[in-house]
């Protein structure tokens, strides 16, 4: 009838990534009955997140934890690089607005939303998926806009290692502090 912490503190994200890849695996199961199942999975996630306002139940807490909108904003930017494609100008107006936002919460605070107990219970999940999520999502989608995914180069690779090693460092950085 709770969400337990997991035994390495910083684990229970994974429990929201084994949702989302849980359902994005249905999606792709669901793509022979339906066009776009990406849609049904943004759905999926509204309703548990409105269903979870009107009836408090672990599951519901769990499923429709606001948190789960950083996943959505993932798909999002897919859905909207399929109907704009490349386009600098987008980026460049998308990085702007992102700079003024990251601005703004630096001279005014995050306001505690990076505390797991609050994020876990759904308190400031939506906070945080708003001052932490949008301009994160913002940063990708115009790191794609800008970005020639073909091009090679030591920058590039540089910078795919850090990518491929962020997790594993933000899973290891506690025991190793």
């Amino acid at each position: 009838g709770r969400y337990i912490e997991p035994f390495l503190s910083v684990g229970w994200t994974l429990s929201f990534e084994v949702l989302f890849y849980s359902a994005m695996a249905a999606s792709i199961f669901l793509r022979t009955w339906v066009s776009r199942p990406a849609v049904l999975v943004i759905a999926f996630f509204l309703a548990a997140m409105s269903t979870r306002a009107l009836f408090h139940t672990a599951v519901l807490d769990f499923l429709g934890n606001p948190i789960i909108l950083e996943f959505l904003f993932g798909i999002g930017i897919s859905m909207m690089l399929q109907l704009t494609g490349p386009n600098r100008r987008l980026a460049v107006g998308i990085s702007v607005l992102v700079v003024l936002v990251l601005t703004y919460q630096l001279i005014f605070g995050f306001g505690g939303i990076s505390e797991s107990k609050f994020i876990q219970g759904g308190e400031l999940s939506l906070r945080r998926a708003i001052v932490w999520g949008l301009p994160a999502a913002g940063i990708v989608y115009a790191t794609l806009l800008f970005g020639n995914p073909s091009s090679e180069g030591s920058l590039r690779r540089f910078l795919a290692f850090l990518g491929d090693a962020s997790y594993s460092i933000y899973l290891v950085h506690l025991l190793v502090m």
